[in-house]
């Protein structure tokens, strides 16, 4: 297929597209709040930090031997939950994208409610689980709904929107859920997030309801996979580069330049800016540049980036300035790559794109765990290695298996 010409009008959003922008930015905060405050959980839940983190309870005898990659190991476990999400896929192609999607945002909101009111390190691990499952369910739904109502040469510019949802659960809403918890306790933010997303929930549902994609066809599993097979491969690779770079920079920046707590969080604030910037070039340029020429530009770009961090070891704004660069880089490719794979299959989007999350799980899932152990062994040096092979290989993939839909 040619690519498809570069567009420079934007044509409007679909009546709803605000509701589902605000769901999707409510479950981005109940699933990121949780990560700056676990200490402040740990101590309201009356366990330890170590225990909190492993509260999965298949590795807690690891701990033992160390608890660092127990820790990566439980992390890497809670990211499995998405590779879970291709279950979810035929369903929802085979439902009415409002019920869906308003099913879950309530599940979300229970979650929420159940983390709320937990009363020890069971009942918060299972809200999480049910969390995590919502909002896949939701992401899925919402995602397909948007590549059903708007054409694909403006999709890059409506889906970029909905990602950057992302970057502001984290700089906008972090703040306020710390206000929160001063003003109350841990327990605030998630009760308020789950009186917040009902009405949500109940808007999508009366405004939304009756919205469905075309009709599923009926592809041999063969056609699919021969469909499917490039991008979710390319995807997987780009969350093991993504999540070794996540479970190790905070190490690093610690080890090499003993960065406190309160510099961690401004650097949070910093790379959560980064990733605004990025998501926000490619919601300007996905559309105009093409979607599959921002992914392999995007993808190309990292790997001389990543060179720079073990040279970042140099000064801490060094550092911090070269994870920024790869942190913008990084949702620049992501959040282009979405609207081009929600048009590979358009009969069955939602497979496609829950296909698509639950291959970029996986690759969350081994990449926390190889990542870890890497950097234990080699230090920030051999991440950067990790991470430039497997984006190498993702716009590989791309460049010869996959092509962008007129």
């Amino acid at each position: 297929m040619t690519a498809a010409a570069p567009t420079s009008t934007a044509a409007p959003l679909p009546a709803g597209f605000a509701l589902v922008v605000a769901g999707r930015f409510t479950t981005n905060v109940a699933v990121r709040a949780v990560y700056p405050f676990l200490p402040t959980i740990a101590d309201g839940l009356g366990v330890s930090l170590v225990a909190l983190g492993i509260s999965y309870g298949t590795f807690v005898l690891l701990s033992q031997l160390s608890p660092n990659w127990t820790a990566a190991m439980s992390l890497a476990l809670r990211e499995l939950i998405g590779v879970t999400t291709p279950l979810i896929g035929g369903r929802v192609d085979r439902s009415d994208l409002g019920i869906a999607m308003t099913l879950g945002l309530t599940l979300a909101a229970i979650a929420a409610t159940l983390t709320a009111t937990a009363d020890g390190v069971t009942q918060f691990t299972v809200a999480l689980t049910v969390l995590a499952v919502a909002k896949n369910l939701f992401d899925v739904a919402a995602t397909a709904w948007i590549a059903h109502s708007v054409p694909f040469r403006h999709r890059g510019r409506a889906i970029g929107i909905v990602e950057l949802s992302w970057a502001a659960s984290f700089l906008v809403a972090m703040p306020i859920v710390a206000l929160l918890i001063r003003a109350g306790t841990w327990r605030t933010p998630f009760l308020l997030l789950g009186l917040v997303t009902m009405p949500i929930a109940f808007a999508i549902l009366a405004r939304l309801r009756g919205e469905v994609g075309p009709p599923r066809t009926r592809s041999t599993r063969a056609t699919r996979f021969g469909l499917l097979a490039a991008p979710v491969a390319s995807m997987a690779l780009l969350g093991i580069g993504h999540q070794a770079v996540l479970v190790s920079f905070a190490s690093w920046l610690d080890d090499r330049h003993g960065l406190t707590v309160a510099s961690l969080g401004f650097t949070a604030v910093v790379l959560g800016a980064a990733e605004l910037v990025g998501t926000s070039a490619s919601t300007r340029l996905a559309d105009r540049l093409g979607k599959r020429r921002c992914v392999l530009t995007g993808a190309a770009l990292l790997v001389p980036a990543l060179a720079i961090l073990p040279v970042g070891g140099a000064t801490v704004g060094l550092a911090i300035a070269a994870l920024a660069l790869v942190f913008a880089l990084f949702e620049f490719t992501f959040v282009s790559f979405l609207p081009l794979v929600s048009e590979i299959d358009p009969t069955a989007r939602a497979t496609a794109m829950a296909w698509t999350f639950g291959a970029f799980g996986a690759g969350h899932a081994l990449g926390a765990t190889v990542g870890s152990l890497l950097y234990a062994a080699t230090g920030i040096g051999g991440i950067a290695v990790l991470a430039s092979v497997s984006f190498a290989a993702a716009a590989g993939v791309v460049r010869f298996a996959v092509s962008e839909p007129t």
